[in-house]
């Protein structure tokens, strides 16, 4: 059954899109050199403190740098070029002169982290000051882990740009590989390589708005563009040139919020959402086995061997989750309710709702499927509106302590990370501990999978790779995952 839909659903939208498209010409034709970038959205934002979508954080990779890089887990030099730890919770910088990055800058870009309220604000509670020592040097007074304090300092959300330009005109310059030359919203974004001698990176980018996944596959067909994102229900169109296809692991999970503040959706009706899914179903025959389970809130390499159990994968067992759902709070009275399942209206994330909504509807529950605008869904979750609201998590730094904050952190709530608006004690203590520490011990990891399992604030669903089609020229870049979107 879920097969038949998904295909069905594909071979529709493929059809429309493509024929919408053929009738008319594209707006911008390719230039020679430049590489062109399909983009589902627009970026958000540029601004740092704000960028929660995934355009906006994988834009910020080209345009902004940080103090510290993160890669393969560990912290390597960037704009501070060295550091001394001068005590337990002072550390001074040093930074790189050949990069350009004023001590003024890093001061002014962290003092607006640390104050400016922001959904991520909390995160960085333990920085406490900053101060310019001379015009290379910056001191940073802190609480807790340095180890933790270097990856806070490596992550988009502490990118430094330059303060003249945010005070004189709200605009944000960075230091990064890529200068954003041109703008114009809803339709493109053009970037120009700042070290000419860079040969790593394409020179220019032309970054193209196509939300209609029809028009950017006939248009990567065409030659009219190199990279381009492919949504899982297309991967066996006959259109796709599979030679041409990548495929990338996400740092990513998947899962539906449950409004953590509704009596009705107890701890029995929340068992029995998560025995209803068929998740390993949907991963083969949906995402095309592009895709992997979750022990919980963790994709399985972030889960410490030792808590890989089988007790933290929800199993599909439909009578076991009738059973439930007979033994919460508010049956049989919830089964005439109306129960939202609210997703972003774009083509993927329907088709994804749409298989959920199938399992769903097994349970004899009145089901209403209902897309939004992005805009729209995130402004309707922090005013507490809606029963279940399907939603991606992508890493802000690559360690698994990202996976529970401030995804379950309580001072963190609707846009902050914490969707659900779930609240425990105990979990915010494993955060804040975890924090000081610097990540996510093996031991922390297993007390967070048991307060999860009890309390359930999640329907937990899977983690996505993404699949990219790229052009012969592109593939001359395709060690570079910052081209990725």
């Amino acid at each position: 059954m879920f097969r038949f839909v998904i295909i069905h659903l594909s071979f529709t939208i493929f059809l429309f899109s493509a024929g919408q498209f053929i009738s008319c010409k594209p707006v911008l034709q390719k230039k020679e050199g430049v590489l062109q970038i399909a983009l589902p959205s627009d970026a958000g934002t540029l601004d740092p403190l704000f960028a929660v979508d995934l355009v906006s954080q994988k834009l910020n990779r080209l345009l902004f740098r940080s103090l510290f890089l993160l890669k393969d887990g560990k912290v390597l030099p960037d704009l501070a070029e060295s550091y001394e730890l001068k005590t337990n919770t002072f550390l001074v910088l040093n930074l790189n002169p050949a990069l350009g990055a004023r001590a003024e800058d890093v001061r002014f870009s962290l003092d607006r982290l640390r104050t400016t309220k922001s959904p991520r604000k909390s995160m960085f509670n333990d920085l406490k000051s900053v101060s310019v020592l001379d015009g290379n040097r910056v001191g940073l007074q802190f609480e807790g882990s340095p180890e933790k304090v270097f990856e806070l300092l490596a992550s988009p959300l502490a990118s430094i740009y330059s303060e003249k330009e945010f005070l004189e005109s709200e605009s944000f310059v960075s230091y990064g590989p890529y200068r954003l030359e041109t703008w114009k919203r809803g339709e493109f974004l053009h970037l120009i390589l700042r070290n000419s001698e860079e040969t790593s990176l394409p020179p220019e980018l032309m970054m193209r708005i196509l939300p209609n996944t029809g028009t950017a596959i006939y248009l990567f067909n065409k030659g009219e563009i190199d990279i381009l994102r492919i949504p899982f229900y297309l991967l066996e169109n006959p259109a796709i040139q599979r030679e041409q296809l990548i495929s990338v692991r996400g740092k990513s999970i998947q899962y539906i919020s449950i409004f953590w503040e509704d009596p009705c959706l107890d701890k029995n009706f929340r068992l029995a959402l998560n025995h209803s899914i068929d998740r390993e179903t949907i991963i083969e025959k949906v995402f095309h086995s592009k895709a992997s389970g979750v022990y919980l809130a963790f994709p399985p390499e972030y889960t410490f061997p030792e808590n890989r159990k089988p007790r933290f994968q929800f199993s599909y067992d439909i009578q076991l989750a009738k059973k439930y759902l007979e033994s919460s709070s508010c049956y049989p009275e919830i089964l005439k309710r109306p129960i939202e399942l609210r997703m972003r209206g774009d083509e993927e994330n329907r088709a994804k709702g749409l298989a959920i909504y199938q399992n769903l509807k097994d349970l004899s529950l009145n089901v209403k499927l209902l897309p939004l605008e992005k805009a729209n869904l995130y402004r309707d979750n922090g005013q507490k509106k809606g029963e279940l609201t399907l939603l991606t998590w992508y890493l802000d730094f690559d360690s698994a302590l990202n996976f529970l904050d401030p995804l379950f952190f309580s001072n963190s709530p609707g846009n902050g990370g914490n969707r659900t608006f779930y609240r425990n004690p105990e979990m915010d203590e494993v955060i804040l501990k975890s924090r000081q520490k610097g990540d996510l011990d093996a031991d922390s990891q297993a007390k967070s999978l048991e307060l999860l399992e009890s309390d359930l604030p999640w329907i937990f669903l899977w983690s996505l790779d993404e699949n990219y089609l790229v052009s012969k020229q592109a593939l001359l870049y395709s060690q570079n995952n910052l081209l990725l979107f």
